[in-house]
């Protein structure tokens, strides 16, 4: 089943799972000398069969695994094992290039990809990897059905019983609709600017949440970021942020405010709450957990209110 909101049965079948491991090895340079990995929940599309488990397996490498993605026991084993490539989700890829920051990545020496899924990393986490982590960065990007508005050998006909959401889903022609919004570049290349259902709505203004991450990923003292929508009585929702400082940092809002308005962002993008958290929340698979934050804030805002 796939990672956001409530749960359905993705129909598969072993023809899906075999093209797409396979088509994902070939691209992410995957042979029978490769050895992956798997930190993450192995049972998860991602870790996998993108390549993951199966691609590696059906190209004669090894996998090895670990039962968490934690910095130190992951460099050490990729050290006394090989590791050539890896799985990680965007909160991981951050504390690992923490870690590599604060003590060299000399462990790292036969890492050649890193894989980024489950979520976009922000474009300020993404210039660091090679230069940081000393292997190329590979964004993994896609969902259990498949890929934006796409119709292939990888794609469901359907979800299993549930003709509701196959009718919102699915176009009559079967292409399915991921909810994704992208750019397409005069190159004609894709770039993922968010999902529909992570846009703030302020007084009809559409903000994206990654756009908002991304520019506060630009301070030095923030160590995490979400951007969520915070409800509002007269605009209907307002930019909220949720940051986990690094060690010993302190981050204001007037001090993201600033930041932003340095870069010529436009106002009605400027956050107008912050959050400072020890932690953000998260889901299952390492995903930041934005439901449970706008319920947070809507709960936050609910105890402010005379006889809150």
């Amino acid at each position: 089943m796939g990672t956001t909101g409530l749960p359905e049965l993705i129909a598969r079948t072993h023809d899906d799972y075999a093209y797409n491991a396979r088509a994902s090895a070939e691209v992410a340079g995957v042979t029978k000398d490769s050895v992956y990995l798997v930190s993450l929940p192995a049972g998860h599309n991602f870790p996998l069969a993108c390549p993951g488990i199966l691609g590696v397996l059906l190209a004669g490498g090894r996998v090895v695994m670990l039962p968490s993605p934690e910095p130190a026991r992951a460099f050490a084993t990729i050290e006394a094992e090989g590791v050539t490539h890896t799985a990680v989700v965007p909160a991981v890829a951050g504390r690992w290039l923490e870690r590599a920051a604060q003590h060299g990545a000399g462990q790292l020496a036969t890492l050649r990809v890193v894989q980024v899924g489950g979520a976009r990393l922000a474009d300020e986490l993404a210039c660091q990897v090679e230069p940081v982590l000393g292997a190329r960065l590979q964004q993994v990007f896609g969902m259990a059905e498949g890929l934006l508005l796409t119709r292939g050998p990888y794609t469901p006909r359907g979800y299993y019983r549930a003709a509701e959401h196959n009718a919102r889903s699915f176009t009559g022609d079967g292409w399915f609709r991921t909810g994704d919004i992208c750019l397409r570049t005069p190159e004609g290349n894709l770039v993922v600017a968010g999902r529909d259902k992570d846009m703030i709505n302020r007084g009809g203004e559409k903000i994206s949440a990654e756009e908002i991450e991304n520019l506060v990923y630009r301070l030095p003292s923030v160590s995490q970021v979400a951007a969520v929508a915070m409800p509002d009585p007269v605009l209907g929702e307002r930019v909220c942020v949720y940051v986990v400082p690094r060690a010993g940092a302190t981050v204001t809002l007037e001090e993201i405010r600033a930041r932003m308005e340095g870069a010529e962002v436009a106002r009605f993008k400027l956050p107008e709450r912050l959050v400072v958290v020890e932690e953000l929340a998260w889901t299952k698979v390492g995903k930041i957990d934005k439901k449970a934050l706008r319920t947070d804030i809507a709960d936050r805002l609910k105890a402010e209110l005379p006889g809150g």
